[in-house]
Order: C-alpha cells, then sequence, then structure tokens
C-alpha cells in the first residue's frame, strides 16, 4: 500500500477534525525525511491524490479534511527545513520487532555509528522521527529506535521483548549485531533517559547522552527488597568508565536540573549540561529547540562522538 492510500486508510475512521488530528500525530511518528517530502508534494495535490471517502459519521467537510491535511504536512516540511541541511537524509524503515526499528540508508552494509535511541512515555524523541532522523547523517548513521509499547515508562521493560529495564540492552543485541558498527551509542530521552543510560553502562557503549530523564532517587525501577538502581548505577560505572555520559536539560525546567545532578551524583564523570538559548524559554523538549533552531546535527555528533561525512571517507 502507497503512502497516499495508507494515509486514505487510516482517514477513513476518523469521525472529527481531532480524530484526524490525532491519526496525524501517529502517522507522523512512523515517516521518514523522504516520505514527508514525497506526501507534501502529493498530499491533496489535485489528480495525484485522490481524495478518501469519508465515513458516513464523520463531522467535518472534503475542504476542511485537506485544510487540516495540508497545514499538517506543511509544518512537517518546514520542520525538515529549519534543520538547515542541503539534502534529504534517505533513511528507510525496517521493523525488528514490534517495538523496534532500525533506520538506515543500506540495512546490508552498517553504517559507522549506531544511535540506540529510546523514547518517552508518548513514545517519541521530543520531534516527530523525521525530524530527528534528519539531524543525523544517513551515509554514516543508523538509528534504532526503541519505544516502550505499554506505555508505562519502561518500568516493566519491554512486552515481548525484555521483563525488566535492566534486560532492555541485552535483548537489543539479539535483535540487531553491533559489531559492525565502530561507534555505538545511546539517546535516551524523557522516560527514556534512564533505560538508556543502563544499557550504555551495562553493554560497555561508546556514549550516552541523557535529554531530561528522571532522577534515579524517584525510585520507579527499584527492585522491591533489592537493590536501588542508584547503587546499580554506581556498579555499572566501574565497569564501563570508558563510556562518555552527558546529562542534558532545559535551561528553564528546575525539575530536569534537579534530575540531572541527581545522575551525575551516581555516575563517576558524567557531564552534565545545562542547554540555553537567546531569547528562548528551553524546557523538558530541548532536542526539539535545538532541532528548530538548525544546532542539533552539530550538537548530536560532538556529544556522542560521532564519525562525519568527511571522516567516513577516510
Amino acid at each position: 500500500m502507497n503512502l497516499l492510500d495508507l494515509y486514505n486508510a487510516r482517514i477513513a475512521d476518523a469521525n472529527s477534525l481531532n480524530e484526524v488530528s490525532q491519526m496525524h500525530i501517529v502517522f507522523a511518528n512512523s515517516l521518514t525525511p523522504t516520505e514527508i517530502v514525497f506526501l507534501h508534494g502529493n498530499l491533496f495535490a489535485g489528480s495525484k491524490h485522490k481524495a478518501p471517502k469519508l465515513s458516513p459519521l464523520c463531522r467535518f467537510t472534503l475542504p476542511q479534511l485537506q485544510e487540516a491535511g495540508r497545514l499538517w504536512i506543511d509544518q512537517h516540511r518546514a520542520m525538515l527545513a529549519e534543520i538547515g541541511k542541503p539534502r534529504i537524509e534517505l533513511y528507510r524503515r525496517y521493523e525488528l520487532h514490534d517495538a523496534v526499528v532500525l533506520f538506515s540508508t543500506d540495512r546490508k552494509t552498517p553504517r559507522r555509528n549506531l544511535v540506540i535511541s529510546l523514547t518517552g512515555a508518548n513514545q517519541r524523541l521530543m520531534m516527530p522521527i523525521s525530524g530527528y532522523l534528519q539531524n543525523f547523517d544517513g551515509k554514516t548513521t543508523d538509528i534504532l529506535y526503541v519505544r516502550d509499547s505499554s506505555r508505562q515508562g519502561y518500568r516493566g521493560g519491554i512486552p515481548k521483548l525484555a521483563d525488566d529495564m535492566v534486560e532492555i540492552g541485552p535483548a537489543l543485541t539479539k535483535l540487531i549485531d553491533l559489531t559492525p558498527y565502530q561507534r555505538t551509542v545511546s539517546v535516551g530521552v524523557s522516560a527514556g533517559g534512564l533505560p538508556g543510560l543502563v544499557m550504555a553502562l551495562r553493554l560497555g557503549l561508546d556514549a550516552t547522552l541523557v535529554c531530561g530523564g528522571s532522577s534515579p532517587e524517584r525510585g520507579q525501577f527499584d527492585e522491591t527488597g533489592g537493590p536501588k538502581l542508584a547503587g546499580r548505577l554506581r556498579e555499572w560505572r566501574q565497569a564501563s568508565l570508558h563510556t562518555r555520559v552527558v546529562v542534558g536539560y532545559g535551561a528553564q525546567d528546575d525539575k530536569d536540573e534537579s534530575a540531572a545532578a541527581d545522575i551525575a551524583h551516581c555516575v563517576a564523570g558524567a557531564e552534565v549540561e545545562r542547554i540555553a538559548l537567546d531569547g528562548v524559554e528551553v524546557k523538558h523538549n530541548f532536542i526539539y529547540k535545538l532541532s528548530a533552531t538548525g544546532l542539533l546535527p552539530a550538537f548530536m555528533s560532538d556529544r556522542l562522538g560521532l564519525a562525519d561525512e568527511d571522516r567516513a571517507g577516510g
């Protein structure tokens, strides 16, 4: 099924413009940059797109749907443009598990870098996946998208993959071989921050970036009658001292600032970074703000130590 037919199929069940908006949010969280570009040029574009048949129960008109659809895809195309890169990254989607997707320009030839990316509770990486992907170099970097399909903040692991947050990393190595990559790192946002950190330390990854992660002192990952996560982090850190740990928080988010300090207290050598932008309020979703100002590609490359296109050829 092509993208336009898939769009029509999803719209067929919508009975209100609010449901259309929800469909747009879910749909966008699976689209690559090239798919956004395709839809921008074809969605409700005259003869290129046969408009969907609306449900008899729907409470909106076709012109209203067309307006909502064009506004949605225009916003996402503008998001890609804000990143400021001269080309669209040519990522393709490969589903490895219900909750795990590999984005690569060539799955048969692994790139130099693998960025394992754990979403927050809303199953996003602080932005639609197309925007996140556009911030990386597809010629050198694969992205492994990981979500908690139970929407429980990884407290019970990931259904049908790992029964415990601590076991997510080892479970992923059964889905994808990490050895071909020269550099493997993790990014965890919001509820995925601590799981991404734990994964990096347990697997001995090269680096990890915690974006607005929660405090290990909260206890949500503590085992009843067992060791506390804070103490386990200290132990894992001693076994993985080479892993660069960067903990970022938005300059105007006091809660995330406190959590970042707690993480650093448990992880020796962790680098705590306050993200501030002139004239812009930066809170929990700071990587989105960096993306919207064209700063995220360099930020990710530097903090994670990713090989750029020039070095990839040498």
